[in-house]
């Protein structure tokens, strides 16, 4: 007998049909909204585009740009690797395997061209590559996009050099042995109830030193850095909320701390605090970008790439001008400061902005159009800040003197932080969901 809710079967039936109806729904807008990104030129010449450094900005602009032009990918080391997410594997090796991101089948995928190498010089309109087989290679280009990234801090750098060491962590294989090598380490310290030293308390020493006191509570740990307080840059709400944290977990913190770099000095320092020399230093200071086959007058004194406004390189004082006939463009964390916008924060939301704006010149250029002038991106001020796996700090800034303030804190913003891994990481994969997630972002 019929109920007012009608047969069970034919509710079935209609969850069914709904079901399809979501997945059809899905699938073309998946289809919709990739036919409306890459809106194919109207040339009967595809021209070359070659991206040097495959972090962020360069999987993005390579994104971007793959169905216009013909495009080569140039990086020294084998994987992507998400970065603002390695504070956790040395905690937690096997979680490292989810943050990669093998550039050879990507770029398999996405139909590019990938070559293993680091590049030397620009000679003309070509890039000297050096093979990771002492041969060297040269790629002819329309359009070059210059996005190598810099290293921050010692134990999170992965750059050109790496082949020289006794772990070669250009390969993904020698990169994941370093972190189980380096957890093995810290689970031995651990056990003896060692003191180990974070050097640097801006927000990657934070999470650095939180997170090993979470996953190795027996560990002593300091905090030490130059400046006055932690995490400088942000408002005082929020560096009150993280002191709090690091006092709480018994996280000894020293401000106002020149680390010394010879051994003998520092052993002074330790005695004159009252602590055992730390038996691991982890330095999470200061940045070092990877841009010295660039020519010297594109360079400031510290090695970051001069700018203009449309995002091409600059030539000395001729700072509206773009160098190299203009045809090469910087982007992401290698960059100086781009005239007429305030100072950029070096993380991947404005390197990916800065990708999606290089694109558009790019194709801007390719009509023959004017290119337009960078802007302050509107999410670039938002900051998340994670204290272990439980807690963390979410900042709105104007820019990145302004201070802010707290928009967000505690066991939320931890969450926030692991949608956008997971989602960034799908669509560096080209994986559908991540695609979709971060399609209407940039």
């Amino acid at each position: 007998m019929a109920n007012g809710r009608g047969h069970p079967e034919s509710s079935r039936k209609r969850c069914r049909c709904y079901r399809l109806l979501l997945l059809g729904l899905v699938a073309t807008l998946a289809t919709a909204t990739e036919r409306l990104a890459y809106a194919p030129l109207w040339t009967k010449e595809k021209k070359k585009v070659v991206v040097l450094g495959g972090g962020f900005a360069g999987l993005a602009v390579v994104r971007h740009l793959r169905r216009n032009f013909e495009v080569t990918l140039v990086d020294a080391k084998k994987y992507f690797e998400f970065i603002p997410g390695m504070v956790r594997p040395y905690s937690n090796p096997d979680l490292h395997r989810k943050l990669v991101v093998d550039y050879a089948s990507v770029c398999k995928k996405m139909k590019v061209s990938w070559i293993w190498g680091a590049a030397e010089k620009l000679q003309g309109n070509e890039v000297v590559v050096q093979l990771n087989s002492s041969d060297q290679h040269r790629v002819a280009y329309d359009y070059c996009v210059v996005a190598t990234g810099c290293d921050f801090g010692s134990l999170w750098a992965v750059s050109p050099t790496s082949g020289t060491r006794p772990i070669d962590r250009r390969y993904l294989e020698g990169r994941q042995k370093e972190i189980e090598k380096e957890y093995d380490q810290l689970t031995e310290l651990a056990d003896r109830g060692a003191h180990v030293a974070v050097i640097g308390a801006g927000f990657v020493g934070v999470e650095f030193a939180t997170e090993l006191k979470h996953y190795f509570p027996y560990l002593q740990i300091s905090l030490a850095s130059r400046s006055e307080c932690c995490c400088p840059t942000m408002p005082k709400s929020a560096r009150s909320y993280i002191q709090k944290y690091l006092d709480k977990h018994n996280i000894t913190t020293y401000y106002q701390v020149e680390y010394p770099n010879e051994d003998a000095a520092a052993n002074t320092l330790w005695t004159r605090f009252g602590r055992p020399c730390p038996e691991r230093v982890f330095k999470s200071m200061g940045m070092r970008p990877h841009c010295s086959f660039l020519p010297p007058e594109c360079l400031t004194e510290k090695g970051w790439v001069k700018m203009t406004p449309t995002l091409q390189i600059a030539n000395g004082s001729e700072a509206d001008l773009g160098a190299i006939d203009g045809k090469v463009f910087a982007i992401g964390s290698c960059i100086d400061q781009v005239p007429g916008v305030d100072p950029l924060p070096k993380n991947s939301f404005p390197a990916e902005e800065m990708a999606a704006h290089v694109a558009r010149n790019i194709r801007r250029s390719a009509r023959g159009k004017k290119m337009k002038p960078f802007y302050w991106p509107l999410l670039a001020g938002v900051s998340a800040t994670s204290l272990g796996p439980k807690d963390g700090v979410l900042l709105l800034q104007r820019n990145i003197s302004s201070g802010g303030m707290v928009a967000l804190r505690g066991r939320a913003v931890v969450w926030v932080k692991e949608i956008i891994r997971w989602t960034k990481v799908d669509e560096c994969k080209l994986g559908i969901l991540g695609t979709l997630f971060w399609h209407f972002v940039h």
